[in-house]
């Protein structure tokens, strides 16, 4: 391996994505890991929704997968990560996108096991064609005198909650609890949008008992949700490593130090240099 490979190959282990850093040998947990923090709470609490923010490149992808992996350790927990700018455009985020995100990624644990309503569950998540229209004359019916209170969540549909229940009974016959971990909504830039899916989606999740791990716009802590912070029974914030204290530079060189040896092992010249004299 020439010496332009194998640097090329250290910095290419600078830019691995936080799942490449996790499955492999890489990760170096910080002094206070948060994915331990939210895992140990969630542990204690399935049914709670924790809210996380930070910086950009502050880690909270990897705390994430991190807090998953731990929960999934358990023997009544099964916790599912959701990237969910793979499947939703943050710039026009609608109430119900969530709680359809995470009805999805129930049915599709259950597989084969999943029960009917799963099928109307799918259909209000991605769209159908209806061959069949029916207009109703909203004028023909005679209100009331009493007004029947609204849900918490008026813009997701009842039937949706009520499929998603009965999609609930049956992934809880496997007696584990449900863990949705849900990533990218801290790169929300309409704050309303990300206001309303809180008040609504987070609201019918958590009435329906399943348990929560948002990522949160870094601005969602700084008085501009207060209202929306209030739905979570914890917030997380991670913060950024100082390197100008001693364990930030202790965290930065375990960091360098274990992308270096693993590209060492597979180069005897970079194992001479040694990989303290690399990082001056």
């Amino acid at each position: 391996m020439s010496r332009r490979e194998l640097f090329r190959e250290y910095m290419a282990n600078l830019s691995r994505t936080a799942a490449e850093t996790v499955e492999g040998t890489t990760y170096v947990a910080p002094q206070a890991s948060t994915g331990k923090a939210i895992s140990s709470f969630q542990e204690l609490n399935p049914t709670a929704a924790q809210l996380v923010v930070g910086g950009i490149g502050a880690g909270k992808t990897t705390e994430l997968l991190v807090a998953r992996s731990i929960l999934n350790q358990l023997p009544d927990i099964t916790a599912e990560y959701i990237d969910a700018s793979l499947y939703q455009d943050l710039g026009r985020l609608r109430v119900g996108c969530l709680f359809a995100l995470v009805g999805l990624r129930i049915l599709e644990r259950l597989g084969k096991e999943a029960p009917s309503e799963g099928d109307s569950l799918r259909d209000w998540a991605n769209g159908y064609v209806d061959d069949q229209l029916y207009a109703e004359d909203d004028d023909s019916r005679v209100p009331g005198v009493i007004t029947p209170p609204r849900t918490e969540w008026p813009d997701i549909p009842e039937h949706q909650t009520e499929n998603l229940r009965i999609v609930l009974r049956s992934f809880e016959r496997t007696n584990k609890r449900f863990v949705a971990v849900v990533d990218s909504f801290d790169r929300v830039t309409d704050l309303d949008n990300f206001s309303s899916l809180v008040h609504q989606d987070v609201a019918a999740i958590r009435a329906l008992r399943v348990g929560l791990v948002i990522v949160g716009p870094p601005r969602s802590i700084f008085g501009a949700l207060d209202s929306e912070i209030l739905r979570f029974d914890k917030v997380m914030t991670l913060p950024a490593v100082d390197p100008q204290s001693e364990s930030g530079r202790d965290f930065l060189r375990a960091v360098l130090g274990g992308i270096f040896r693993r590209c060492a092992s597979r180069s005897p010249l970079l194992g001479k240099v040694g990989w303290r004299a690399s990082l001056h």
